[in-house]
Parts: C-alpha cells; sequence; structure tokens
C-alpha cells in the first residue's frame, strides 16, 4: 500500500483496524471530532466557509454545531499554501463568561479576540500604550494591519453558544453590530460566524432593528443526519473494525 501511493489511507486502516483495539465513538472533548468520523454536513460546511454564505447556524443541542464550526476552522485553514494566511478561531462564548442576566458581561469577548488572536500572531504583543485603547479597538485596528500587511490573508471567527450573548446584547446589539462590522470593512476577508440553540433564530425573526438583516436571510439549520449519512456513520467505521450488520437495514 506504501509503495502504491495514491492516498490508500482507507485501504490502510481497513487492512489495519480489525487487528487492533479502539473505540471510534469515543468523545474526548465537545466539539471536536476526527476528520475520519465527520459524516455529512458537507454543505453546511461549505456555506460556512463561503465568504457569502451563512453567519447564522442554530438546531437543537448534541446535533453537531460545535463539530461544524471545528471542521469548517480546519479545512479553512488547509485551503492556503502559506502559513499563516488563513486564520481560523473557536470561540465557545459560555466558557469566555458572558451572561445573559449582566449586559457588562458582553464586552467580554473582545477581551476572548484580543487573547486568541495574539496567540495565534494575528495581533502583536500589546504595548505600553495598549492599556488607554480598548480591547475591541485593539481588535479592530489589529486585524485592519494584519490584512494590509498581505492581500491573501483571510480571517474566519467562529462563535458557538451565542444565544446568552444575544440576550445580553439586546435590544441595541451594538457588539453584534461591531463585530459583524470587522467583515464588512474588510470587503468579506474576515468573517464571523454565530452559532446557538433555537433561540438564536427566534432573535433573528424578532429583532427589527437588529443587525441580522443579511444573516437571517441565509441561515443554516442543524437537524438530525440524512439516513444515508447516519447509516454510513454506523457501518463504516464499524466496517474497518472487521464488523458487518447481518441485515442493512
Amino acid at each position: 500500500l506504501a509503495a502504491h501511493g495514491n492516498r490508500q489511507m482507507a485501504a490502510t486502516m481497513n487492512v489495519l483496524l480489525p487487528f487492533s483495539s479502539v473505540n471510534p465513538y469515543l468523545r474526548q472533548k465537545r466539539g471536536v471530532v476526527a476528520p475520519e468520523m465527520f459524516y455529512g454536513r458537507d454543505q453546511e460546511r461549505r456555506s460556512v466557509l463561503d465568504p457569502d454564505g451563512t453567519q447564522l447556524v442554530f438546531g437543537g443541542r448534541g446535533l453537531g454545531k460545535s463539530a461544524l464550526l471545528n471542521s469548517a476552522a480546519e479545512q479553512f485553514q488547509e485551503q492556503t499554501k502559506t502559513a499563516g494566511e488563513r486564520v481560523a478561531v473557536y470561540l465557545d462564548l459560555k466558557a469566555v463568561g458572558i451572561r445573559a442576566e449582566s449586559a457588562i458581561d458582553q464586552g467580554a469577548i473582545w477581551d476572548a479576540l484580543l487573547d486568541v488572536l495574539t496567540r495565534r500572531e494575528v495581533l502583536a504583543a500589546p504595548g505600553k500604550n495598549a492599556r488607554r485603547i480598548s480591547p475591541r479597538e485593539q481588535v479592530q485596528s489589529g486585524v485592519q494591519a494584519w490584512l494590509d500587511a498581505d492581500s491573501r490573508r483571510r480571517l474566519l471567527v467562529l462563535l458557538d453558544e451565542a444565544d446568552q450573548f444575544f440576550e445580553a446584547d439586546m435590544p441595541h446589539f451594538w457588539e453584534t453590530t461591531r463585530l459583524k462590522s470587522l467583515g464588512e470593512q474588510s470587503n468579506g476577508r474576515v468573517k464571523v460566524v454565530f452559532a446557538g440553540l433555537h433561540s438564536v433564530q427566534r432573535y433573528a425573526k424578532t429583532a427589527r432593528n437588529a443587525p441580522f438583516g443579511h444573516m437571517a436571510q441565509r441561515p443554516t439549520v442543524i437537524g438530525p443526519l440524512k439516513p444515508q449519512h447516519a447509516a454510513n456513520l454506523l457501518t463504516q467505521p464499524l466496517a474497518a473494525l472487521g464488523f458487518g450488520f447481518e441485515d442493512p437495514d
């Protein structure tokens, strides 16, 4: 197989895995799925990656929204020939500490973005005068400077668990507007995607003056996998381990 080449990974695994011990369905970390265990969602992933595609992803809990965002981030960064040319960042807004009961906490998103973008070397390390500039201004000016340095650069910002963030940002949705404007001011070289439960859909539909007009036109709804993809998720990994179903039904 090694001598034959031509990307024979699947054949190699089919030969070797039956002699190993592995559980392909073990979830080690929320939203992180091994590439070979990512089934379906190709159309949804393309929409997340498309500069003119979806900016709003919603669906029930446990149906794969976080896995979709993480897979899109990985594929986005693979679509480059130069290291650092494309950067995707994923933020779980619950982990950031945003709470619906406190409108002040919504500003924490800029602190989190400043931290992750600095670690990913999109933004330069804060200088002596950084305290005089708000985290939001540092992110906005820093991202623009990063883009200006190389016309090939692209940035994808994926914000998961956005429900309480939207609730904290009501009724004016100022922070949402500022985040959305990161993409608008960059001619599509920066894209921000929000994901959450069905309450995200509610905000998009009911907030007349909110910045959801464009986003709500092309939302991505995450439901159960299509039957064939669901069947493949069961049969193909088990077949690689040497197991088959007597009755396909």
